[in-house]
């Protein structure tokens, strides 16, 4: 099913008017090249919106993320896409001061389609970027703190949330868009080549459509009622809050193992033994919760550390620092 997305040159790879210029969807999907997930649900959302004439108010867009590594099936060729929505690097390219790298173009060509997507509309635009991670996990929110407006346009989808983690990766491309005035987070649909992925992410998707107002629960009950009951039945603990506190950052040449079998957000304990570096054991430093271990060659995060929280402590939060 991918080998039509890896022949694709088109950046906008779905394009549906509604019948209102209002609100915007847009979903990014393979901003990393080793996570399919999300370009195959694109696909299927796109073939229904076809087959059952589903009108649409609004527009809902689809734009592909690391095309030269999707057609490579890596996470990325020179250097992360996902670290590089910076304000220097967004000038280099702009300016094309000097020559690009491979996730430099793309990231030229993703602020070209989503700079016209933004001169066609005045109101409002939601994004969801569709992300896998390497280790088992149950899907998951991940919001930047401080946009007040992403934050209700999670609200109520079910699935855990992790909020802050920011503070831990720059250049993220959720975090740009939330800059630039747009409203919406990354969604972690599971492990990478897990078939649950691909419903999570279908099912986000047409979450994502009605609580943009692109199309509506009364009339599309159907999609509505099965999509919640997907991210119901593939998660957990989908009314729990976490926030990122810290994390382990790999430095060249270092050979980080992680120890086999930690699953996304599961418990650990005080002065367990978690990974080991250059043979020697990396310490949890907290009774708290990992995020993301690392099971695959490429990434520079060995795993993330997040606790728990509530959700009035994260409403009030947020209407402090919107």
């Amino acid at each position: 099913m991918l080998e039509s997305f890896r022949k694709n040159t088109s950046r906008v790879l779905v394009e549906v008017p509604g019948q209102s210029a209002q609100p915007v969807l847009v979903i990014f999907a393979g901003v990393h090249g080793n996570e399919p997930s999300g370009l195959i649900a694109l696909e299927r959302v796109q073939q229904k919106l076809e087959q059952q004439q589903i009108k649409l108010d609004g527009f809902f867009y689809g734009i592909a993320g690391n095309m030269s590594a999707i057609q490579q099936e890596v996470r990325y060729c020179d250097e992360d896409l996902n670290r590089v929505f910076l304000n220097e690097r967004v000038k280099k390219v702009r300016e094309e001061r000097a020559s690009l790298n491979t996730e430099e173009k793309e990231l030229k060509e993703i602020l070209q389609a989503t700079s016209q997507i933004r001169e066609r509309t005045e109101g409002e635009i939601y994004f969801i970027d569709c992300h896998t991670t390497s280790s088992e996990s149950i899907p998951y929110i991940s919001l930047n703190e401080g946009y007040h407006e992403s934050y209700l346009f999670a609200k109520g989808i079910a699935a855990t949330s992790v909020m802050g983690i920011e503070r831990e990766i720059q250049g993220c491309l959720p975090e740009w868009f939330n800059k630039e005035g747009w409203h919406g987070f990354t969604f972690e649909a599971g492990q990478h080549q897990a078939q649950s992925s691909v419903e999570s992410q279908e099912a986000i998707i047409w979450q994502g459509l009605l609580h943009a107002g692109c199309i509506s629960e009364e009339q599309h009950a159907d999609l509505a009622d099965w999509s919640h009951q997907i991210l119901y039945a593939h998660g957990e603990y989908h009314d729990t809050f976490y926030s990122v506190v810290s994390s382990y950052r790999i430095q060249p040449e270092e050979e980080f193992i992680m120890k086999p079998g930690y699953v996304n957000l599961q418990k650990i304990h005080r002065g367990e033994v978690l990974a080991t570096s250059n043979g020697k054991p990396v310490i949890s430093p907290a009774n708290a919760h990992i995020l993301m271990p690392l099971y695959q060659k490429q990434g520079s995060f060995g795993f993330f550390i997040a606790e728990e929280v509530d959700e009035e402590y994260l409403e009030f939060k947020e209407h402090m620092t919107s």
